[in-house]
């Protein structure tokens, strides 16, 4: 989890977390599944809300408070 950083605008970008080395390949929409357990309409408020999907590209440690940095 991470706050203050504009994940949707790392779509197709190389960023680093602690020493690993991620791509922004897509972002995390929200699914129908999540209204059909709940019986809460959550999901249009979470449209483009809902947090990035990425390929690691290398190996390392990521600790608490490491920052988020585009490469």
């Amino acid at each position: 989890m991470v706050e203050g950083v504009a994940l949707n605008h790392l779509v197709g970008r190389e960023f680093m977390v602690g020493e690993v080395r991620m791509l922004g390949v897509g972002l995390a929409e929200p699914c129908a599944y999540l209204e059909e357990i709940s019986g809460v309409k959550a999901r249009q408020p979470l449209i483009h809300r809902g947090g990035l999907r990425a390929e690691v590209l290398t190996s390392g440690r990521i600790v608490v408070a490491d920052k988020v940095t585009v490469v």
